[in-house]
């Protein structure tokens, strides 16, 4: 079965625009939870302004299915993350001050060392990665458990063939993750029209949404955006 990780970033950045208590991320987990998802996701931002410690904290306490955290390669943010003792860290680039990641983490040996310290703590690591099979080689020889790949480039593209090339891509990446028995998501970019295509690919096992989601909740209400996703997926 397929699994389906929502984001929450998007509530807590609503409640932030009246600087007030709703709505309110945890409420919406629960909603969530209720009508399908099997995880739940938010990130901790270097300047803390939508989720806050309290959304975290009240979060691992109420989730009952999966809580993932996304945190960028920064130690002060990673020992935060750790406290709250999630059952996945995703890590991703630094936060982009366009509020929109089209790209996944690069590779380098200051990664490899956070990971390794990061699984000597017994947490569970999953790296966001662009759909680049020669860069999905090397990182699923690392300590991990899973991977999302960014397909942010692959929402953005209107070209009929840059856009079947890029999901060639992402399929290809997808079958080196499932062969090396890692859970494969997808996220950063995903909505209710382009998850029809990716859904076509097997090895795909997990897909992360929260914009997308929570947009189409103005209409039709958390509950039904869930379920609705629910249905395409399944």
């Amino acid at each position: 079965m397929r699994r389906l990780c929502v984001k929450l970033d998007r509530i807590a950045g609503l409640r932030q625009l009246r600087d007030s208590l709703e709505p309110d991320p945890v409420s919406a987990a629960v909603v969530c939870e209720l009508n399908g998802a099997d995880s739940v996701s938010v990130r901790i931002k270097p300047e803390l302004t939508s989720i806050q410690p309290r959304d975290i904290k009240l979060l691992r306490q109420m989730v009952q299915t999966q809580l993932n955290l996304e945190v960028p390669n920064r130690q002060d943010f990673l020992t935060m993350a750790q406290k709250y003792q999630p059952d996945m860290l995703t890590i991703i680039p630094a936060y982009q001050e366009s509020n929109v990641m089209h790209n996944g983490i690069k590779l380098n040996r200051n990664l490899q060392e956070t990971i390794s310290d990061l699984r000597k703590a017994g947490n569970e690591i999953c790296l966001l990665l662009d759909p680049d099979p020669l860069q999905i080689k090397q990182a699923i020889k690392l300590d991990i458990q899973a991977i999302e790949i960014c397909i942010g480039n692959y929402s953005l593209l209107n070209n009929k063939a840059e856009k079947s090339k890029e999901l060639n891509n992402i399929w290809k990446s997808a079958e080196l993750v499932h062969q090396a028995k890692l859970l494969c998501a997808v996220g950063h970019g995903l909505d209710y029209q382009n998850i029809k295509s990716l859904i076509q690919i097997n090895e795909i096992r997990e897909f992360r949404i929260g914009y997308a989601l929570i947009a189409r909740a103005i209409f039709t209400g958390l509950d039904q955006a869930v379920r609705d996703l629910r249905q395409i997926m399944d």
